[in-house]
């Protein structure tokens, strides 16, 4: 069962992890956009900004319902492991990732993939779950919440 707290906490490594990550090899690297739906591109519909080196990319996206920061492995030019944590209207939590790149180039064409998540509902509490995050620490966990898991589907035009 996640907590909000562990949340927030892992929501930091996270970021901090992608950021640093991104910054040591940046002459090594490619930036790449795409556009899509689900977990990964931040909910209904989102952009995805990724920066690709080696076999490994860091990315950020912003949705129409919320945002996304992850990080993904890639095991052939198909197919790509990875993690991320999100936030949107309706739910934040973490999601692990299988994605397929459709053309065999790693952030290039189309990309399927499946998002197994945990994380709980935060329906209209989201603004104050984040606000308490930034301004009162202090009151975190006076909340309770309905943790919930499950998979989504995420397809998006990388170019």
């Amino acid at each position: 069962m996640l907590t909000k707290l562990r949340t927030q906490k892992l929501f930091a490594t996270v970021l901090l992890l992608t950021l640093s990550l991104g910054v040591t090899p940046l002459k090594a690297g490619e930036f790449s956009n795409a556009f899509g739906t689900g977990i990964q591109y931040g909910g209904i519909a989102g952009w995805q900004g990724a920066y690709l080196f080696g076999r490994n990319k860091a990315r950020l996206s912003i949705g129409y319902a919320g945002y996304t920061i992850g990080y993904d492995r890639y095991l052939s030019t198909h197919t790509s492991l990875g993690g991320q944590v999100f936030a949107n209207q309706y739910r934040t939590g973490v999601a692990l990732s299988v994605n397929y790149n459709v053309n065999g180039t790693p952030g290039k064409g189309w990309v399927a993939g499946v998002d197994l998540y945990s994380g709980y509902d935060t329906g209209e509490l989201l603004g104050e779950i984040y606000w308490d995050f930034l301004f009162d620490p202090e009151s975190l966990g006076d909340n309770e919440f309905e943790t919930r898991s499950g998979a989504f589907i995420s397809v998006g035009l990388h170019f």
